[in-house]
């Protein structure tokens, strides 16, 4: 019974992959070009074939996902910044200064703001330093 159990879940256990691809957390948008995040309230950002923004959890436990159609950022000095918004009127501004970042154990290169309507976030992206 034994030797059944294990010709049976070892092809099933080499189809799923490394452990790791089945930790890994899943991508917001595809193409990804940006990713930011922060806490306080938590948050995740992703710029791509079109920008996600997921906010944790509110007081009733849902997270509220985001999207808005694809920006390409615009530059000044040292700073890029994203705009867009939905057909229904909703905006999103993103603004990523090359300023480090500190998020928790982590430095990123720049420090991030996203602001949706009167919601202001702050936190860290681009690349670990």
């Amino acid at each position: 019974m034994t030797r059944f159990l294990y010709a049976f879940a070892l092809p099933l256990l080499l189809a799923a992959g490394p452990a790791t691809a089945q930790t890994r957390s899943g991508r917001l948008v595809a193409d990804v070009a940006y990713e930011a995040k922060g806490s306080g309230p938590a948050w995740q950002l992703a710029v791509g074939d079109r920008i996600a923004l997921r906010l944790g959890a509110d007081a009733d436990g849902f997270v509220v996902m985001q999207y808005f159609p694809r920006a390409r950022p615009r530059r000044t000095d040292a700073v890029r910044r994203w705009e867009s918004r939905t057909p229904g009127g909703a905006t999103i501004v993103i603004e990523a200064r090359e300023e480090a970042c500190t998020l928790g154990a982590d430095r990123y290169r720049d420090t991030v703001t996203v602001t949706t309507g009167e919601r202001r976030l702050n936190g860290c992206g681009g690349r670990k330093l």
